[in-house]
């Protein structure tokens, strides 16, 4: 029996296999019905009564049952019963007809009736015997909730007459069995109603009440009759349980019935094989009312198997199947271009050359990567920029068409630049490549692209390239500059070049003024000996411009060279030898006849000047245009006039510099203004 543990020791049960005959019982519920309405075997004999009993669901968990006992209510001389009947519409008195009595003689389905309505108002009391709320276990928990459930019928009041359809519930909470005070109904209180629906006639019901309770640990029942007509077949009063089962994937220990009429605890339960939650965390549920289990958090089955309802298991996805993820466990078939070794797949992995888009799940086929473009053309070339077309490829791969980029590369093929890439994308098949380099033989490359080239490391299969050179430009900047010792300037070729260079021009002026010294045009050397153009002890800017086909670039940033005189411990005194002798008295003879040949010469001009052939030539001041002279000479200075003279007789040309407001007088051999000229023959 249910709760059996829970009978009082030292009970001693008295079975009467007669029928109508009741055994003696106790005052607690649970445990305390006869042998003959309780046990399945009784004296070693099979019970009939017992298959007659009401069967209990899986969920409930009976605290006290009307159907356990042969008689409900003391009749006359009946033995002892342990419920009671007080009538307090009648001073409490029992000899009150109208007061709950036992009717009926069915073995084991006692029934409690009342119906007074036909001589006055009414006030009859049902009283069961204490009900213990005390879980078993030995753990001391309480419960805090039961139902009650009522099954009867309402026995129609003639017509005519008025008579109430509904009773009272009350209770009295003690942890002690006290017969005597559960008679006094001052220690009740009222905790609701039994209202079946009124009619005329005979009607049977069964009402569900649930009563909150507090700790004490027990408490007695009392049903109220209040003028109503009311035959009840059944009492019984559980509390509910969800059962330990698995079920929708999910193991669930046993758990009591919410013990709030507010809200109800969370439960964790355990995942069955192959399923977890969406979470990893062990799923959640509650027990809800009447024992019936809601889930909160559910078990899935895990990638690659599916739901096996009718074992509640997940089995693996067979061969050439997979499952994506969490879920019922429906296995699909693999997509194209895919392959399904195996079982128990969470995809199937494409075939080699083969993709799927980050985005695309494992149901989308697999795909490539586009063919590559065709008839990859170059026109309009500039020194900066080209226009580069193309057709679209063949094959997109299996992908759609308008899904295609074009990757477009312009790479320095080994000029003296060196490598330099310019990278667009574009989706139409023709673009304007800018930012080039002038001078600069290219190779211009275009790549299909679609959404999963990412993955296709082959892009040569997907490439077309052509080559093309970019038209001159004016000569780049140089850059880069040694200075060595001794004034020696050495400098490195443009980066970019922007063309072939022709030459160089070499400007050079003082440091500290910036006065012009010299320009030297047309250099095709990278190096120049500052010495030779300066003063010991002299600062001196220099700057270079290169010169292509179409002309010269920018100047450089001026560099500056010192020229300082070498130091002593640079200096050595050559070895005397006879070589050395030899070769100062060569030099000695030689610049003798110089000296004799000079002045013979000057002796000859001065015979000349004596007979009145002085020639004296003023340049024109402030001529600043440039202008060809008789020497064939172009002016090199815009700010500057060079006169160009022939001295009668001689056929000697003399060039002096000659500043805007500043006129020279060039006489034979030499100028009365500044000393710096140059003779040329």
């Amino acid at each position: 029996m249910v709760f059996s543990e829970r009978i009082v020791p030292g009970l001693v049960a008295v079975v009467v296999l007669l029928i109508g005959h009741a055994g003696c019982v106790q005052d607690q519920a649970p445990g305390d019905g006869v042998d003959i309405c309780t046990e399945e075997i009784v004296n070693g004999v099979p019970n009939p009564f017992f298959a007659l009993r009401p069967v209990y669901s899986v969920n409930e968990r009976p605290l006290m049952d009307s159907r356990d006992y042969n008689r409900l209510l003391q009749e006359n001389s009946d033995a002892y019963v342990p419920w009671q009947s007080v009538d307090r519409d009648n001073n409490n008195t029992i000899e009150d007809v109208t007061r709950w009595t036992q009717t009926g003689s069915a073995t084991c389905a006692g029934r409690v009736t009342a119906c007074g309505f036909d001589v006055g108002a009414q006030e009859n009391w049902l009283i069961t015997q204490h009900i213990n709320t005390v879980l078993p276990g030995g753990g001391g928990e309480r419960l805090r909730k039961v139902t009650v459930v009522f099954n009867g019928t309402l026995n129609g009041c003639d017509i005519g007459r008025k008579c109430r359809q509904n009773f009272e519930l009350y209770k009295w909470e003690t942890s002690a069995i006290d017969r005597n005070g559960a008679t006094d109904t001052s220690n009740y209180i009222r905790v609701g109603r039994v209202s079946p629906a009124v009619t005329i006639g005979v009607m049977s019901f069964v009402d569900y009440h649930d009563i909150e309770l507090g700790t004490t640990g027990g408490f007695y029942l009392g049903v109220v009759d209040l003028t109503t007509c009311v035959t009840l077949t059944r009492i019984l009063v559980l509390y509910y349980v969800c059962p330990e089962e698995t079920s929708e994937l999910i193991s669930r220990p046993e758990a009591i019935e919410s013990q709030s009429l507010e809200g109800s605890p969370s439960v964790e339960g355990e995942c069955v094989e192959n399923s977890s939650t969406e979470s990893g965390a062990n799923p959640i549920l509650i027990c809800g009312a009447r024992g019936q289990w809601q889930v909160i958090k559910p078990c899935l089955c895990n990638p690659g198997y599916r739901l096996d309802s009718s074992q509640d298991k997940c089995s693996e996805c067979p061969e050439g199947t997979f499952s994506s993820g969490l879920g019922d466990g429906t296995c699909e078939t693999c997509p194209a271009n895919s392959e399904g070794t195996g079982t128990a797949l969470s995809l199937c992995p494409c075939l080699q050359d083969y993709y799927r888009a980050p985005y695309e799940g494992p149901s989308v086929p697999c795909t490539q990567s586009p063919g590559p473009p065709s008839d990859v053309r170059v026109s309009n070339v500039t020194n900066t920029s080209a226009i580069l077309s193309w057709s679209a490829p063949d094959n997109g791969g299996g992908r759609p068409l308008y899904e295609i980029v074009y990757i477009i590369t312009a790479t320095d093929s080994g000029g003296s630049g060196g490598e330099r890439v310019v990278v667009s994308e574009v989706n139409d098949t023709e673009t304007i490549v800018t930012g080039l380099t002038p001078g600069v033989l290219y190779t211009f490359s275009v790549s299909a692209e679609n959404d999963v080239s990412s993955q296709d490391n082959n892009i040569n299969a997907r490439s077309l390239s052509t080559t093309a050179t970019t038209q001159e430009g004016v000569g780049g900047t140089v850059m880069e500059f040694v200075v060595g010792e001794n004034g020696v300037l050495s400098w490195s070729s443009p980066v970019p070049p922007n063309g072939v260079i022709l030459y160089y021009n070499v400007i050079i002026s003082t440091a500290d003024s910036g006065q012009l010294v010299t320009r030297l045009k047309e250099l095709d050397v990278l190096t120049i000996d500052v010495s030779n153009y300066g003063e010991i002890n002299m600062d001196y800017n220099v700057t270079v411009q290169a010169v292509t086909s179409v002309g010269g670039g920018d100047f450089s940033s001026p560099v500056t060279v010192s020229l300082r005189e070498p130091s002593p411990d640079s200096k050595s005194d050559p070895p005397v030898t006879a070589i050395a002798v030899t070769v100062l008295v060569v030099i000695i003879i030689f610049l003798a006849i110089i000296v004799a040949s000079l002045v013979a010469y000057i002796y000859w001009k001065k015979s000349k000047m004596k007979k009145g052939e002085q020639t004296s030539i003023s340049d024109m001041p402030g001529q600043l245009s440039q202008q060809m002279y008789d020497d064939g000479m172009e002016i090199m200075e815009p700010n500057k006039a060079y006169g160009v003279h022939n001295v009668s007789g001689h056929n000697m040309r003399v060039q002096v510099p000659v500043y805007p407001n500043e006129a020279y007088s060039v006489c034979k051999g030499g100028t009365h203004e500044d000393p710096e000229y140059e003779l040329v023959n």
